[in-house]
């Protein structure tokens, strides 16, 4: 049985790249939620189609970002089943990993941040 004293964790996000290793990195981000009875946030940052190409190339890279988004969002929505993680709580968002997993960290008052 748990105790009633306060949890070191309250809120975890676990920011994914959807390769083969992140249900390695799932496993071990529910377990320590569940250790500490902490609310799960799955996060996938799908970076801008343009900066893979040094943003010269003349084309519209809107249908090409719209697809990956859709896609990243159909492969986090498995995950986020198979761990029982709540819709609200599986967020995909554009742009630079590092950034996005920050102002996410704050906005959202995450106490631990898991990267995999």
């Amino acid at each position: 049985r748990r105790s009633d004293t306060m949890s070191a964790y309250k809120k975890m996000l676990v920011a994914i790249d959807l390769t083969e290793e992140a249900p390695q990195v799932l496993n071990k981000a529910k377990a320590v939620s569940e250790a500490h009875g902490a609310e799960l946030m799955l996060v996938h940052v799908v970076e801008p189609v343009g900066y893979a190409y040094g943003g010269d190339i003349p084309m519209d890279l809107t249908e090409l970002q719209d697809q990956l988004d859709k896609a990243a969002r159909e492969q986090l929505g498995t995950y986020g089943d198979q761990y029982g993680v709540a819709k609200n709580n599986q967020v995909v968002t554009v742009g630079r990993p590092e950034s996005e997993i920050h102002r996410l960290a704050k906005e959202q008052e995450v106490d631990l941040v898991i990267v995999g």
